[in-house]
């Protein structure tokens, strides 16, 4: 199993009925002043302690697809881990019912299905970087459509493995989904680097129709030993950014984020265009343990960056002709006005338009509590490119533990945000809350 530096408690622990707390723009007041409104709180009618219910979650503004990656269905099963589909209007409007329980029929112990999810349309991609099937942890993909088997009968329709898979690749610990494109992390890969990582690329239709291809396997140019190249991917349109957090290159596990680009729409030629890294980098930052891309944009998590010498955490936005063409830029470097030690701010990141969340699953609640909140931006709130503070969202049940922001999801004016350690009457069995944006 792969943990990053601070304990698996930590990462997995909170969630909550959410109310909303503002926080005000450091550079000037939002104008006009937002509001958040919770449209669902959603939980499991079955849930068991440590399902972990949104550790991973996949959004689309209609459809929410979420993982329990320790989910053992039963108290005398296996923790093998499942996924759940919610439908915005099914049951009621935006009443975000359930109506897919995915799981595999081969699952062993401790494989971790649903450790990683993705959604484009009729498909899911859910990742169980712990099974076993080729080697220890080699790890897995497996593949849902859409009426398969049956009208809205989600079957699955492919499992797909690294052609050169081996023990500790953790394969499926990373996805993202982007119309006929897919890609997979595998931050254990060993072929390059000892721990380096690797990145595979797979296409529909490729190998025949409706069937999902490797078509490239991606490596930075710079390997080097422990980096976790795979641990966080994004993909939007010929753009791939690839995380590596624990990469030394800079200094101690200072991290780093690379971007790629398809080259002339074929799917087997990716080109590594840039290395980005922190301006103020220094040692255990793990800089790139979140990534995400929309149109020219990129923003990178560093969930542990120092702050005069305090793990607070922050996040970086770049441009893609910021400096000049391609050269990936610096924009602006987002932080929280009230961070704390151990806030994680960035463990998690989401772009769109012009929006972006960044999830702080740490956020202290109380003496004994880590709450967790999510930092809403907007774009040129505040001057141009300014990316001003819209407002911080925090659970209302602030006498619980939750992980609030340990995984977050954007789709227009709506976003998801996983809280996997919500107790809901028993111990982490987590939850998932929609929001709009009420500009």
């Amino acid at each position: 199993m792969i943990f990053h530096a601070r304990s698996l408690w930590r990462r997995l622990v909170l969630a909550g009925l959410a109310t909303i707390s503002l926080a005000a723009c450091q550079s000037s007041p939002p104008d006009p002043e937002p509001t958040f409104t919770q449209v669902r709180k959603i939980t499991l009618d079955d849930s068991l302690d440590y399902d972990v219910l949104g550790s991973s979650v996949a959004f689309d503004g209609s459809q929410l697809l979420a993982g329990t990656r320790f989910d053992q269905m039963s108290y005398a099963t296996s923790l093998d881990g499942r996924a759940h589909l919610f439908s915005r209007n099914t049951g009621g409007t935006d009443a975000w019912g359930e109506v897919k329980r995915f799981t595999v029929s081969d699952g062993f112990t401790f494989e971790q299905f649903g450790y990683a999810v993705a959604l484009g349309g009729d498909t899911g991609f859910i990742g169980a970087p712990q099974e076993d099937d080729i080697e220890t942890n080699a790890g897995a993909v497996h593949v849902f459509t859409r009426d398969q088997g049956g009208a809205g009968a989600w079957g699955e329709t492919k499992r797909l493995a690294a052609s050169d898979g081996a023990h500790g690749d953790f394969f499926g610990q990373a996805i993202s989904l982007d119309g006929d494109t897919a890609l997979v992390g595998a931050p254990g890969n060993s072929v390059a680097a000892n721990g380096g990582g690797a990145v595979y690329v797979f296409a529909r239709d490729q190998g025949g129709p409706g069937n999902w291809g490797e078509t490239a396997k991606i490596m930075p140019s710079d390997p080097h030993d422990a980096a976790r190249f795979g641990s966080s991917v994004a993909l939007a349109g010929d753009i791939a950014v690839i995380g590596a957090y624990r990469d030394g290159a800079l200094g101690s596990l200072y991290g780093a984020a690379y971007v790629f680009y398809r080259g002339g729409g074929n799917p087997a030629t990716w080109q590594e265009i840039k290395k980005l890294a922190a301006y103020d980098a220094a040692d255990w930052d793990g800089f790139g343990v979140s990534v995400a891309v929309s149109g020219d944009l990129v923003i990178v998590g560093a969930d542990t960056k120092h702050e005069a010498g305090v793990e607070e955490g922050a996040a970086y936005i770049f441009g893609r002709n910021q400096g000049g063409a391609d050269n990936w830029g610096l924009i602006k470097k987002l932080s929280a006005a009230d961070a704390a030690p151990d806030d994680a701010f960035g463990t998690s990141v989401s772009l769109s338009g012009d929006y972006v969340l960044v999830g702080a699953p740490g956020v202290n609640g109380g003496p004994v509590i880590i709450l967790g909140a999510v930092y809403v931006f907007r774009r040129n709130l505040g001057g141009a490119d300014a990316w001003g503070l819209m407002g911080k969202v925090t659970p209302s049940d602030a006498g619980e533990n939750c992980q609030f922001g340990r995984s977050t999801a954007l789709a227009g004016d709506l976003f998801a945000v996983g809280g996997p350690a919500k107790p809901n009457g028993g111990v982490h069995r987590g939850a998932v809350y929609v929001f709009r944006i009420d500009p």
